[in-house]
């Protein structure tokens, strides 16, 4: 058996020591030998032993002494002592022994079995004692913390307590001093709580608002309105609102959350916020605001007026100088003839200005068809480095096909040529260099800012991007919402029209532009046009028609304009056709009627007094359903041709025209009646 308990044994007699030790060992016990006082106190603070058997005669200090000193220091107080002696003491001697510390009292002789009996007995005992102590001490320990836990938890709750104390008469100040009217209502629009600014809203304190409906207290109404936000709220379980005008005039937003409390009852939070200021504010800005655009719109009219003025009396004073001077007797240089010509070139100008106009509003006649952007700015760009003024670099980046777009080939070349000139001109007389590149872009590529025309946006479809970049001038930010603009310039008086025909010719093409600059940093305009699906059609020769459509017969002439007409008519005869000449389209069916049979082709005005040209054409064709009638006007053919009409003309020929236009318009229409 093996133990590790220590036992001191101190006697003075060293059989006694020798047989007691022995005795102990044989028990198991780690036994420790002094044979005097000093001994036993230097060895017991040493080694700490669990239990001392003191002899009480000793040759230097008797073993109460011993006890004594060990009990008193710190180290050896638990030590378990039990006094062994052989002679007889009495009993104030063994009360001061237990007085001074000691646990029992042995008197020898004493057996062996008894003497471990009392050892172990002991042992027990103290061992039981220690463990009891340290349970109690366990306990306390719990006992102490449990007690500052709850102390702790005390504080946190009173904490936690005044907090939420506080946090209530804070929300509740808040809540009265918010300027908007917050209530809060059941789901039948009874008031069950309001703050103060309800005195502002209806004169009322929150207690008097509280217990009555909304409608009522708000609009002194029996029934929410139709369009009440609580009404809604309560069936879509959302957010909503409304704004309400009072009939003090006064503007009101209200907005309705539903929420549930802890109860799962069903509530909603009002807001209501008085905006007569702002929508005031509102209503003086869009004033303002259109105002603005009056006064922006006058200006661009005005600078379009005067351009366009000063186009057209340039040009006439060259018809009218060179027509007096035909008509004068005296010998010209270069004879009648030449006035004549000059007359007409500048004629042509001045028309050409009207063509432009059209242009920039979008409205442009032509054939749309599918084209290779690429190959046909390819074509531009030679021309255009023929053209280009001395100095200038034309830096060109096309694919070698595609992407295909459905367009009119010569308007996307007057694209190009407009910008490849706007930016060799932005650079002055400096080094030119000029960009051109060709590509394909998807619209979430395309810039959100700059775009041309206004409200223009992409559809979710790939566009084709023409990109023309220089760096010359640059455009400040003022100045770009306006260069595409009829007639505006920063250059010199009477220029201006080529990006807004850019512009025209893009908006019909349904594109867009967009323009990134900076004064100084050159410019960049992008071109996007939608990407078409169809396939380019091969050329094919078309000079010649296999079948030659000849002039003659007779015309039917409807123009009202009495010089129009009389110039029609000459135009007509010089070209080989007989004309029959109407005022309007009531006279022109009366003609009809009598010469249907030799009438080939018809020449109709479409602005008329009494029947206009829709309704002159409609009864033509009642009378004979196959004869070519084509549509004259001032108007461009986009505007012409916007409304439904139950009759289709076979073409249209827009004023002013030439001769050469007006012989193929005829021949065309005869052509196509006789492939018919």
């Amino acid at each position: 058996m093996t133990s590790d308990i220590k036992i001191l044994v101190v006697d003075d007699e060293p059989d006694v020591l020798f047989c007691t030790s022995r005795i102990l060992k044989q028990a198991g016990y780690i036994v420790l030998e002094a044979k005097t006082g000093e001994e036993a106190i230097q060895s017991a603070r040493e080694h700490r032993p669990d239990l001392v058997l003191l002899d009480v005669a000793l040759p230097d200090i008797d073993g109460f002494e011993v006890c004594r000193i060990l009990k008193s220091n710190e180290r050896t107080s638990g030590i378990n002592i039990i006094f062994i002696t052989g002679k007889r003491v009495t009993t104030d001697e063994k009360s001061l022994g237990l007085e001074e510390g000691a646990d029992e009292y042995i008197l020898r002789p004493i057996e062996n079995r008894e003497l471990l009996a009392r050892v172990r007995a002991l042992l027990r005992l103290r061992t039981a004692e220690k463990e009891l102590q340290k349970h109690r001490n366990h306990l306390e320990e719990l006992v102490e913390n449990r007690t500052a836990e709850l102390r702790k938890e005390i504080a946190t709750r009173k904490q936690a307590e005044d907090a939420l104390a506080n946090a209530k008469k804070q929300w509740e100040e808040t809540f009265d001093a918010v300027w908007d009217w917050v209530i809060i209502t059941d789901k039948n629009c009874t008031i069950i709580r309001s703050n103060k600014a309800s005195e502002n809203f209806v004169n009322l304190s929150p207690k008097q608002v509280v217990g009555q409906r909304f409608n009522e207290v708000m609009h002194g109404l029996d029934c929410p309105k139709l369009d009440c936000p609580m009404e809604r709220a309560v069936t879509s379980k959302q957010r909503e609102r409304l704004e309400i005008q009072l009939e003090n005039g006064r503007w009101i937003m209200v907005s309705v959350d539903p929420f549930e409390n802890e109860s799962n009852d069903e509530l909603f939070v009002h807001i209501i916020r008085d905006i007569t200021d702002r929508k005031r504010a509102a209503v003086e800005k869009d004033k303002h605001e259109a105002q603005h655009r009056q006064l922006q719109k006058a200006k661009s009219l005005d600078r379009m007026a005067g351009a366009i003025a000063h186009k057209f009396n340039n040009q006439l004073q060259v018809v009218i100088g060179n027509l007096e001077m035909a008509m004068d007797d005296r010998p010209l240089e270069g004879g009648s003839e030449g006035a004549l010509s000059e007359a007409l070139k500048a004629a042509r100008k001045a028309a050409e200005v009207s063509a432009l106009m059209l242009t920039y509003s979008g409205k442009l006649p032509g054939k749309h068809e599918p084209i290779d952007l690429s190959a046909t700015c390819r074509q531009g760009f030679a021309l255009l480095q023929t053209a280009a003024p001395k100095g200038t670099i034309l830096k060109a980046d096309f694919p070698a096909s595609g992407p295909v777009i459905r367009c009119n080939a010569g308007q996307i070349q007057q694209v190009l040529v407009n910008l490849v000139t706007n930016a060799w001109e932005s650079t002055g007389d400096n080094r030119r260099c000029i960009g051109l590149t060709v590509k394909t872009v998807p619209p979430a590529d395309i810039p959100a800012f700059k775009r041309f025309p206004a409200g223009w946006k992409p559809q979710e479809i790939v566009y084709a991007c023409l990109e023309v970049m220089d760096v010359g001038c640059g455009i400040g930010c003022k100045d770009i919402e306006k260069i595409f603009d009829p007639f505006y310039t920063t250059k010199f008086t009477g220029r201006g029209m080529g990006l807004s025909v850019v512009l025209g010719i893009v908006k019909a093409h349904n594109g867009g532009i967009t323009v990134v600059s900076e004064p100084g940093r050159g410019s960049i305009f992008r071109i996007f046009l939608p990407l078409s699906e169809e396939e380019v059609p091969s050329q094919t020769d078309k000079a010649t028609q296999t079948s030659e459509i000849q002039a003659g017969g007779t015309v039917l002439l409807i123009e009202d304009e009495e010089q129009v007409r009389k110039m029609a008519k000459t135009m007509l005869t010089h070209l080989g056709y007989n004309v029959i000449e109407a005022k309007d389209g009531v006279e022109a069916v009366e003609i009809f009627q009598q010469h249907q049979d030799e009438i080939r082709c018809v020449l109709s005005d479409l602005t008329m007094p009494r029947m206009n040209g829709w309704d002159t054409l409609a009864a033509l064709r009642k009378l004979s359903p196959d004869i070519p009638v084509i549509l004259s006007s001032g108007y461009d053919e986009a505007r012409v041709m916007a409304n439904e009409h139950t009759e289709q003309p076979n073409a249209f020929l827009g004023k002013p025209y030439r001769l050469q236009q007006l012989r193929d318009t005829i021949r065309h229409t005869l052509a196509d009646k006789k492939k018919a």
